[in-house]
């Protein structure tokens, strides 16, 4: 799929539906993977029956589990989650890893902090590299929106 960014202005805060509201309608309209999945593996003599399957679906079933067995599956694996979240509410997390490697090392914060560290490097080096990381090449063709920005 090719997309014009000039065209589309999409960004994370739209409402995709409204930028592109046919391409949201057919994905709403579409069963999720795990529906999919679920629909696969149900036993299943009528599908339909346990409404897991619609009665023009063309696809069979595998009948490899029930529709019960399914619903305590997900409620088994809801339960587990909801314990995991009640228990990250207590939980401390321990820094064991390069604990020896940092023991010197100190908040640039902190009173102790060397706030002018030498670097070994000089400032015209540091100036000229920060300048070349922002340089636009003259011979450079961008976005329309580009021009305007730079």
């Amino acid at each position: 799929m090719l997309s014009d960014p000039v065209i589309l202005r999409h960004n994370e805060l739209d409402i995709p539906s409204l930028t592109s509201p046919l391409m949201y309608e057919k994905i709403a309209a579409r069963k999720s993977v795990p529906q999919l999945y679920e629909e696969k593996l149900a036993v299943s003599f009528h599908p339909f029956i346990y409404g897991l399957i619609s009665p023009s679906c063309t696809q069979q079933s595998e009948g490899i589990v029930s529709p019960k067995d399914i619903s305590d599956s997900k409620n088994l694996y809801k339960s587990y989650l909801e314990a995991q979240l009640t228990e990250s509410s207590t939980y401390i997390p321990t820094n064991s890893r390069l604990k020896e490697q940092w023991k010197g090392i100190v908040w640039s914060t902190d009173k102790s902090a060397n706030h002018s560290p030498q670097t070994g490097v000089h400032k015209s080096v540091l100036e000229k590299v920060g300048k070349a990381s922002v340089a636009i090449p003259e011979d450079f063709v961008g976005f329309l929106q580009s021009d305007f920005i730079f």
